[in-house]
Protein backbone atom coordinates (compact mmCIF):
# COMPACT_ATOMS: atom_id res chain seq x y z
CA UNK A 1 0.00 0.00 0.00
CA UNK A 2 1.88 2.99 -1.30
CA UNK A 3 1.65 6.74 -1.70
CA UNK A 4 3.77 8.43 -4.37
CA UNK A 5 4.64 11.87 -2.98
CA UNK A 6 5.69 13.17 -6.40
CA UNK A 7 2.37 12.38 -8.09
CA UNK A 8 -0.01 12.04 -5.15
CA UNK A 9 -1.02 8.60 -6.42
CA UNK A 10 -2.26 5.90 -4.04
CA UNK A 11 -1.99 2.24 -5.06
CA UNK A 12 -1.92 -1.38 -4.02
CA UNK A 13 1.33 -2.75 -5.36
CA UNK A 14 1.34 -5.05 -7.17
CA UNK A 15 -2.20 -4.55 -8.47
CA UNK A 16 -2.30 -8.19 -9.64
CA UNK A 17 -0.62 -11.06 -7.84
CA UNK A 18 -0.55 -14.75 -8.81
CA UNK A 19 0.06 -17.26 -6.02
CA UNK A 20 -0.43 -20.96 -5.27
CA UNK A 21 -3.05 -22.38 -2.88
CA UNK A 22 -1.65 -22.27 0.65
CA UNK A 23 0.43 -19.13 0.06
CA UNK A 24 0.20 -16.22 2.50
CA UNK A 25 -0.05 -12.61 1.33
CA UNK A 26 1.18 -9.80 3.58
CA UNK A 27 -0.01 -6.23 3.02
CA UNK A 28 2.29 -3.54 4.43
CA UNK A 29 1.40 0.12 4.80
CA UNK A 30 4.13 2.21 3.18
CA UNK A 31 2.20 5.49 3.36
CA UNK A 32 2.98 7.95 6.16
CA UNK A 33 0.12 10.31 5.27
CA UNK A 34 -3.01 8.13 4.91
CA UNK A 35 -4.89 5.34 6.67
CA UNK A 36 -5.59 2.15 4.68
CA UNK A 37 -7.12 -1.28 5.03
CA UNK A 38 -7.66 -4.35 2.87
CA UNK A 39 -11.20 -5.64 2.27
CA UNK A 40 -12.45 -8.32 -0.09
CA UNK A 41 -15.37 -7.60 -2.37
CA UNK A 42 -17.85 -10.15 -0.96
CA UNK A 43 -19.21 -11.06 -4.40
CA UNK A 44 -15.81 -11.15 -6.12
CA UNK A 45 -14.21 -14.05 -4.23
CA UNK A 46 -14.68 -17.81 -4.74
CA UNK A 47 -17.78 -19.58 -3.50
CA UNK A 48 -17.28 -21.09 -0.06
CA UNK A 49 -14.89 -18.35 1.08
CA UNK A 50 -15.75 -15.75 3.71
CA UNK A 51 -14.83 -12.15 2.88
CA UNK A 52 -11.68 -10.88 4.57
CA UNK A 53 -11.05 -7.43 6.03
CA UNK A 54 -7.98 -6.12 7.79
CA UNK A 55 -7.92 -3.58 10.58
CA UNK A 56 -7.13 0.00 9.57
CA UNK A 57 -3.40 0.68 9.08
CA UNK A 58 -2.69 4.01 10.77
CA UNK A 59 1.14 4.06 10.65
CA UNK A 60 3.81 3.11 8.12
CA UNK A 61 5.09 -0.42 8.59
CA UNK A 62 1.83 -1.83 9.96
CA UNK A 63 0.90 -5.06 8.23
CA UNK A 64 -1.77 -7.73 7.97
CA UNK A 65 -1.71 -11.13 6.32
CA UNK A 66 -4.02 -13.91 5.24
CA UNK A 67 -3.45 -17.36 3.76
CA UNK A 68 -5.34 -18.28 0.59
CA UNK A 69 -6.29 -21.96 0.46
CA UNK A 70 -9.17 -21.95 -2.05
CA UNK A 71 -8.20 -21.56 -5.73
CA UNK A 72 -9.78 -18.74 -7.69
CA UNK A 73 -9.96 -14.95 -8.06
CA UNK A 74 -9.96 -12.54 -5.12
CA UNK A 75 -10.73 -8.87 -5.73
CA UNK A 76 -10.05 -6.45 -2.87
CA UNK A 77 -9.88 -2.74 -2.11
CA UNK A 78 -9.01 -0.15 0.53
CA UNK A 79 -12.22 1.24 2.05
CA UNK A 80 -11.08 4.89 2.36
CA UNK A 81 -9.57 4.93 -1.15
CA UNK A 82 -11.68 2.44 -3.08
CA UNK A 83 -11.70 4.45 -6.30
CA UNK A 84 -7.93 4.07 -6.77
CA UNK A 85 -6.68 1.36 -4.38
CA UNK A 86 -7.84 -2.01 -5.67
CA UNK A 87 -6.09 -5.30 -6.21
CA UNK A 88 -6.60 -8.74 -7.65
CA UNK A 89 -5.12 -12.02 -6.44
CA UNK A 90 -5.22 -15.20 -8.51
CA UNK A 91 -4.82 -18.35 -6.43
CA UNK A 92 -3.97 -21.18 -8.81
CA UNK A 93 -6.38 -20.11 -11.57
CA UNK A 94 -8.86 -17.32 -12.29
CA UNK A 95 -12.52 -17.88 -11.38
CA UNK A 96 -15.21 -18.19 -14.02
CA UNK A 97 -18.15 -15.83 -13.43
CA UNK A 98 -20.33 -18.63 -12.03
CA UNK A 99 -17.66 -19.54 -9.46
CA UNK A 100 -17.93 -16.28 -7.51
CA UNK A 101 -19.60 -16.14 -4.12
CA UNK A 102 -23.18 -14.85 -3.93
CA UNK A 103 -23.90 -11.90 -1.68
CA UNK A 104 -25.38 -12.72 1.71
CA UNK A 105 -28.36 -10.72 3.01
CA UNK A 106 -27.16 -7.33 4.24
CA UNK A 107 -23.87 -7.37 2.33
CA UNK A 108 -23.17 -4.48 -0.01
CA UNK A 109 -22.30 -5.06 -3.62
CA UNK A 110 -19.24 -3.17 -4.82
CA UNK A 111 -18.87 -2.96 -8.58
CA UNK A 112 -16.92 0.26 -9.00
CA UNK A 113 -15.29 -0.52 -12.32
CA UNK A 114 -14.08 -4.02 -11.46
CA UNK A 115 -13.35 -6.16 -14.49
CA UNK A 116 -14.85 -9.64 -14.29
CA UNK A 117 -12.48 -12.24 -15.74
Amino acid sequence: MIYDEATGALACEPARLEIAPGDTVIWINDDPDNEHNVAAYPDRIPQGVEPFESPMFTRPGESWSTTFTMPGSYYYHCHPHEAVMRGFIVVGHESASEEFRALEPGEMEHEHGIDAH
